[in-house]
């Protein structure tokens, strides 16, 4: 009896000695806090707010608890699912749905972490006046409107986040169940970033270069680096099992900017290329395209009846089809091109003019009603304010060249000083930076959407920044004065 006291106080003691216990504990005000906001936004916005994809993705949902119960019934044939869309959200949407039936589970989770890594990461910078940045970013429509926004980027730059401030804590000693927990951590948020959007990959780069300046042993390198690509990897052996099928998305930003390269060109070579793109798109298609083409968004053409459509895109071989066709019109018209990427670059960056604010809809194609939604004053406040935050803030927030030379002077500043946080700071900016630079690479419309992921590293940055700021100001101001007194 005396042996298995001694073997469960010491199972408490190494419990309470966890990091992640500590972690918790230490944090149980925000996270109380976090799960309060998210369930009074969810039962605002019921079951959250949606746009045109996310009824995709729920419907997705679907197909995804199908072909599980497929294989749970040892079919040997499962369900053969195809996506045009990124499916790892569907994923965690079909798990909310098989435990409560609904899907504004979903919602309240997302909305809870989005909130819980908001108030970490602000507390992990502790600038001046930290807790008073609680009060400011809960109350913002730019947090809490979007906090319930079923859109990929959202559950990407929680993730982002997450992993950001799990890597600035793996320097810590921890025991080995805790190194274990960390492991499959750094797996879970990999899957998470990259699951939820796929243009992610351009912050790869900067997460190994963080990686390998740490100051740690070699072989915990390699530890975090493993479960990184684990987790990238993991994406793929999932969708194998659930034989799904992703259509490459990344293949109509291509062909949009080959249907507006030929469309620079002089008439006389542009009959050279009429039918470019017809072994895609069937006979004649290119033609079409070229007289149909939208300058805002892919959509323009992918809605089209006839030539491009989402199906030729996505039909078995074409992708590579098409990057060969993108590689060869490079080649052989270089300065067309680079006339129609700096265009491209121009919108994506809001330079010439700033992107588009859409997709944030009371009530997308109406179809709310089937999903009994909140049809209430309060959930058209809730969307209206976040509408007039960007009516209001749109000059500054809908350009993102204007966010990221902020950002950048702002840090560049700090980092003149040498302060101790600055090496954080910029590993913010350049995750945002290179996160919005896979819209330039590949990009299928200019939204605000698209840039929030970037906007919201951005914001929390330079509000730190500004604190820091302030505290500056103040002691100096009460330095002075305490000089004088001793003057006289």
């Amino acid at each position: 009896m005396t042996g298995i006291l001694g073997k469960t106080k010491n199972a408490l003691n190494y419990i309470e000695n966890s990091f992640y216990y500590k972690k918790i504990k230490n944090n149980k005000n925000i996270i109380i806090v976090s799960l309060i906001l998210a369930i009074v936004c969810t039962l605002i916005s019921y079951p959250g707010i949606w746009y045109s994809d996310s009824y995709s993705r729920v419907q997705f949902a679907d197909n995804v608890i199908e072909s599980c119960n497929a294989i749970f019934e040892e079919n040997r044939n499962p369900i053969e699912l195809t996506s045009w869309l990124t499916v790892v959200p569907s994923f965690f949407m079909g798990m909310c749905k098989v435990a409560t039936g609904n899907i504004a589970l979903y919602t309240v989770l997302q909305s809870f972490m989005f909130f819980l890594v908001t108030f970490l990461l602000i507390k992990k910078m502790k600038t001046f006046l930290y807790k008073f940045q609680y009060v400011l970013f809960a109350l913002s429509p730019l947090i809490f409107c979007v906090s319930v926004y079923y859109e990929a980027g959202i559950g990407c730059v929680t993730g982002i986040v997450a992993l950001l401030l799990l890597l600035d804590d793996v320097k810590i000693e921890k025991y080995k169940l805790d190194r274990f927990i960390e492991f499959i951590l750094l797996l879970l948020f990999s899957f998470v970033i990259f699951g939820y959007r796929a243009n992610a990959f351009t912050i790869i780069p900067v997460l190994l270069i963080y990686v390998f300046k740490l100051k740690i042993e070699a072989k915990r390198k390699i530890f975090i680096t493993s479960a990184l690509i684990l987790g990238i990897v993991s994406l793929s052996i999932v969708n194998h099992i659930l034989n799904i099928r992703l259509k490459s998305s990344g293949s109509a930003g291509f062909v949009w900017e080959i249907i507006r390269i030929i469309q620079e060109m002089e008439p006389e070579k542009k009959e050279k290329y009429e039918d470019y793109l017809d072994e895609i798109c069937g006979e004649g298609g290119t033609k079409i395209e070229l007289d149909a083409t939208d300058e805002i968004s892919v959509n323009g053409f992918l809605s089209s009846e006839n030539g491009i459509t989402t199906y030729n895109l996505s039909e078995k071989g074409n992708s590579k089809k098409i990057l060969k066709k993108y590689i060869n019109i490079i080649l052989n018209e270089p300065k067309l091109y680079f006339k129609v990427k700096l265009d491209f670059t121009q919108k994506t960056l809001g330079i010439c003019e700033p992107i588009a604010y859409k997709e944030f809809n009371y009530d997308r194609f109406h179809m709310m009603k089937n999903y009994n939604f909140s049809d209430s004053s309060r959930r058209q406040e809730f969307v209206n304010v976040y509408e007039k935050v960007n009516n209001i803030f749109g000059f500054f927030i809908r350009r993102p060249w204007l966010v990221f030379l902020l950002s950048t002077l702002l840090v560049t500043i700090k980092w003149r000083q040498k302060d101790e946080k600055t090496r954080f700071y910029i590993l913010l900016l350049m995750v945002s930076i290179f996160y919005y630079g896979a819209f330039i690479i590949n990009t299928q419309s200019f939204e605000v959407r698209y840039f929030y992921p970037s906007l919201y590293l951005c914001m929390i940055l330079d509000v730190a920044i500004a604190m820091d700021f302030i505290r500056d100001i103040f002691i100096k101001r009460h330095i002075s004065k305490f000089s004088k007194k001793i003057t006289i």
